[in-house]
């Protein structure tokens, strides 16, 4: 890893901060119709080589009439995502024509590259969500403007931060104003969307889980990118302004669920609550728990909110994106909200509105199933148009059991010395029951495979990867797929970055060269904090003990996380962190060595703090660190030389929120 260092030092010799300043596109749209979407860079003089790359989730089709000359789809029709490529050396932004297939949210992620190395990636991409829905007409464009670089963590996704997590977060969306129609905008079940009415994001219809996603991004007007519908709270308290998005303290996410294996939420019954914030540097910052039965109190009646706990964000010399998670017995009810007050030093404690410049007040409103709740005599008379925003970070599902960590830790994943999700030993008394700490949990997913391919006149490799259903977008996450299925070039496309090596496409898959060193590309626009990375590799031979993994949260050549598989006399998975060039193995698992030219899957997941590794579609090892919260995602293959220096990979897979 020495060489990793030396690397890093001659390829910052040379070095442009580029960056994306919007992502401009119609709210609203309808299948079938072409729309277009806009990204705005900023480019320094002398950077060679740029090119814009954006990632359609779920695929549209591309339209070269309507767009920027040079602009390019690599996708082809039936993919779970489009991506489209745009040269766009000496210009200062690119367009995109589209047309949606499908209805739902289409999540758009763009990001900047070029030649030379790039000091400051947290600034790369951007994010936008388009409402697609038949029939409907797109509404005026709003702009997507990236934060004030930080050394934070990306937001987002996924993921993902750029989410949670912590720098490379993914830009914010400016959502317009929104008024009541009859027909509401329904989300994937257990997500919110923002209820006008209400004045705060709300799940629709009981369930296990209910989470806000990106709806809580930021805080108030604050410089960097404004809170969407801010203020996000039913009683129209409001956030302090002052202060820039991703530096000062924010609420990013709220999230309830049920503590009842399988049961819905219900009154009476435990749940859990996770916050997720940005804690600004200085740390002290306290996030104050309220609850409340009556999200719609009578006419008359004021909102009657009840403390149930406090909870601590470690604290982080550079500030970090944070998931912090309590439990409390839901009251009665059948509508009923959570508030989180994100509160600096010195501020009020105990008190569900205060008027501090820095103070976020933030409200989910979910439903609760209460057997001795009367029976409802009237219904409100309108609900609202959602329009969803983007999720730098993680977004979990109702059938999930994880907790995202953004930097959004975007997010936020994703981000300069990270700080991960904070456990707070501390348990304080409520008024309504005592709150319990727990870590962010760990999520298991079924990797999804392509098919089978035939080997090339040039290789012998086979595999027995059976293919699974494209998975339905969960909103704020991104899927980014590549099978490498196209000519055979030096150029690997596709929104590729080589950072080691000399990779290739042949046969259509990826291959190394022959020279005895580490391979290794990244996809700099996939930033987030929640990370599910795999690929199909294949060893020509394990004599020289080459070694296969894929790439988590990257910052640079010489600091990320590294999941991979060694051959030869040493046959281990491993899960390691790379810091300043150096390794350190921070999990190591036996497994046998893989037959020669015979693809095997391997996948990396990261979750808050911890890490996993998983063969074949079977975890073998886990470990928890917190160094990186946010980053890129990529694979690396390190070749031994010899008679059989060139190894392959096939079937990339990135998920982030």
């Amino acid at each position: 890893m020495a060489v990793a260092a030396g690397l890093a030092a001659l390829l910052f010799a040379q070095s442009y901060d580029l960056s994306v300043a919007n992502v401009s596109a119609p709210g609203s749209g309808n299948v079938g119709s072409p729309l277009t979407v806009s990204v705005g860079i900023s480019v320094p003089g002398g950077a060679s080589g740029v090119t814009v790359t954006l990632i359609f989730q779920p695929a549209v089709a591309f339209n070269a009439a309507g767009s920027s000359a040079g602009c390019f789809a690599n996708a082809a029709t039936g993919d779970s995502s489009t991506t489209v490529t745009c040269p766009a050396t000496g210009v200062a932004s690119v367009s995109v024509n589209l047309t949606p297939r499908v209805a739902g949210a289409l999540n758009v992620v763009a990001g900047v590259i070029g030649n030379e190395a790039d000091p400051l990636m947290s600034n790369n991409s951007g994010r936008q969500t388009i409402s697609i829905a038949p029939g409907a007409t797109p509404s005026p464009t709003s702009t997507a403007s990236s934060p004030t670089p930080t050394n934070s963590p990306t937001n987002s996704t996924p993921t993902g931060t750029k989410t949670p997590t912590p720098s490379a977060t993914f830009t914010k969306t400016q959502t317009p104003t929104l008024t009541p129609t009859p027909t509401p905008t329904t989300s994937a079940p257990g997500f919110a969307v923002y209820d006008a009415l209400l004045r705060a994001p709300r799940c629709v219809g009981g369930g296990t889980v209910c989470d806000s996603g990106s709806l809580l991004n930021s805080r108030g007007t604050v410089a960097g990118g404004a809170e969407p519908n801010q203020p996000n709270t039913i009683d129209s308290c409001t956030d302090g302004s002052h202060g820039t998005y991703q530096v000062d303290p924010s609420v990013e996410r709220i999230r309830i669920s049920s503590l009842s294996p399988g049961a819905v939420l219900t009154a009476g019954q435990p749940a859990q609550v996770d916050v997720t914030v940005f804690s600004p540097a200085n740390g002290g910052y306290n996030v104050y728990l309220f609850a409340t039965g009556a999200a719609q109190p009578p006419s008359g009646q004021p909102f009657a909110w009840t403390y149930i706990g406090s909870l601590t964000p470690a604290t982080s010399s550079t500030g970090s994106f944070q998931t912090l998670s309590a439990s409390y017995s839901l009251p009665s009810g059948t509508a009923q909200a959570i508030r989180a007050n994100f509160v600096p030093p010195g501020g009020a404690i105990a008190q569900p509105c205060t008027a501090g410049v820095n103070d976020d007040h933030d409200d989910l409103v979910f439903a609760v199933s209460d057997p001795a709740a009367p029976t409802p005599t009237a219904t409100p008379t309108a609900t609202p148009t959602f329009t969803p925003s983007a999720t730098p970070t993680p977004s979990p599902t109702a059938t999930w059991t994880s907790t995202l960590t953004p930097t959004p830790t975007l997010t936020p994943t994703a981000t300069a010395s990270r700080t991960s999700t904070a456990t707070p030993t501390r348990t304080p008394t409520a008024a309504a029951g005592t709150p319990t700490l727990t870590p962010t949990r760990t999520r298991t997913t079924t990797p999804t495979r392509t098919p089978t391919k035939s080997p090339t006149s040039t290789r012998t490799s086979t595999r027995t990867i059976t293919p699974t259903a494209t998975p339905t977008p969960i909103p704020g996450t991104t899927t980014f797929t590549d099978n490498f299925d196209r000519p055979d070039s030096t150029v690997l496309g596709n929104g590729w970055v080589e950072v080691s090596g000399d990779l290739s496409i042949a046969g259509q898959r990826l291959q190394t060269g022959s020279a005895a060193t580490d391979y290794l590309a990244v996809q700099p626009v996939l930033v987030g904090t929640t990370q599910t990375v795999s690929a199909d590799f294949a060893s020509s031979g394990n004599g020289v003990a080459p070694t296969f993994g894929v790439v988590l949260r990257y910052q640079d050549i010489g600091n990320y996380y590294r999941v991979y598989r060694t051959t030869g006399g040493t046959s281990v998975l491993r899960i390691s962190r790379i810091v300043n060039g150096a390794e350190t193995v921070l999990k190591s698992v036996s497994v046998t060595n893989p037959t020669a030219n015979v693809f095997f899957h391997l996948e990396g997941r990261v979750t808050g703090t911890t890490l996993t590794v998983a063969l074949d579609g079977a975890d073998k090892g886990t470990v928890a660190d917190s160094t990186f919260v946010s980053g890129a995602t990529g694979l690396v293959i390190h070749s031994g030389g010899g008679a059989t220096p060139a190894h392959q990979a096939d079937n990339f897979r990135a998920t982030l929120q």
